[in-house]
């Protein structure tokens, strides 16, 4: 919400991405991303909703950062909606389980990191549908 010089208030409503297939089995965690995680999306730093993330899930406060997607893949969930860190290390919502329509992930995600290697390494917490 901004005011300007007038003293007019302005709102944005602005729609979250959705990724999700359906609700039932979702199950998704608070956690610190990383800013290095993200991608020079129109002048923003934004973590694309479906990225492959890795951290300790027993230490959510220590920044998670983007995973690696070969053989050695060490995913623990995926970013449930888009992220802007901009501004720097931020919190979100790590997906570690549930059923994600690949219609709604960026095409640019779903080719490149979500590979059959990240896919394997969720071992079959996170289904990928189309």
């Amino acid at each position: 919400m901004n005011l300007n010089q007038s003293g007019i208030k302005k709102t944005d409503y602005i729609s979250e991405k959705q990724i999700l297939f359906c609700s039932e089995g979702y199950i998704g965690v608070g956690v610190v991303v990383s800013q290095s995680a993200g991608e020079n999306v129109g002048g923003k730093t934004i973590v694309k909703a479906g990225t492959p993330l890795t951290g300790d899930l027993t230490a959510r406060q220590t920044a998670f950062t983007k995973a690696s997607t070969d053989t050695d893949s060490n995913v623990v969930g995926i970013a449930y909606n888009d992220i802007d860190v901009t501004g720097g290390d931020t919190n979100a919502t790590l997906m570690i389980a549930g059923y994600v329509n690949l219609d709604m992930v960026d095409s640019t995600v779903e080719s490149t990191m979500l590979t059959a290697d990240v896919r394997k390494a969720l071992k079959g917490n996170i289904t990928f549908l189309k």
